[in-house]
């Protein structure tokens, strides 16, 4: 099937997952498929952090989409190790070290329950795009921590959680 992806642009402040700017991107996209748009797809940024979003967020913005389109793409994943997400950023180029034990314990539990979630929705998910290859290639500056094969270019647990989930059962 050919047709046209819509690619939405996130900002921190009004989320895609968040139900406002959910329920907007539903709207319009029911609006142009009323007029014959060829849009079959949406292209869904994920730029997260460790906190935020509950993979419960994720799950209602996927069924939403569901309704108007025929196939999502999960776009610019990342997951950073603070409390900044979307457009916000903090450089951290230059800092050392790796993130506390308990952030690491959420950093692989977020990419876990976000995987999960996927991989329910696997039906629909056409792919997820992580945002670069390693954290030392990553816009938000390596000691974001926010991709799942580290500055070393070695994988971290977050990439076999990740790899586990992914694999068609």
């Amino acid at each position: 099937m050919r047709g046209v992806l819509c690619s939405e642009a996130s900002r921190a402040s009004v989320p895609t997952v968040g139900p406002a700017k959910r329920d907007r991107i539903v709207a319009m996209l029911r609006k142009m498929r009323q007029r014959q748009v060829p849009i079959h797809g949406l292209g869904m940024q994920a730029h997260y952090n460790v906190h935020w979003p509950d993979a419960r967020m994720v799950e209602a913005a996927i069924d939403s989409f569901r309704q108007v389109v025929d196939v999502i793409h999960i776009t610019e994943m990342d997951v950073r190790a603070s409390h900044e997400a979307g457009g916000q950023l903090t450089f951290s180029q230059g800092q050392s070290g790796t993130p506390d034990r308990e952030t690491l314990a959420r950093f692989n539990s977020q990419y876990a329950s976000l995987f999960r979630v996927f991989s329910r929705h696997s039906d629909i998910i056409g792919n997820v795009t992580f945002w670069n290859l390693s954290d030392n290639d990553s816009w938000l500056g390596a000691d974001n921590y926010p991709l799942i094969i580290g500055r070393d270019y070695k994988p971290k647990a977050a990439y076999y959680i990740v790899r586990d989930l992914a694999r068609p059962e």
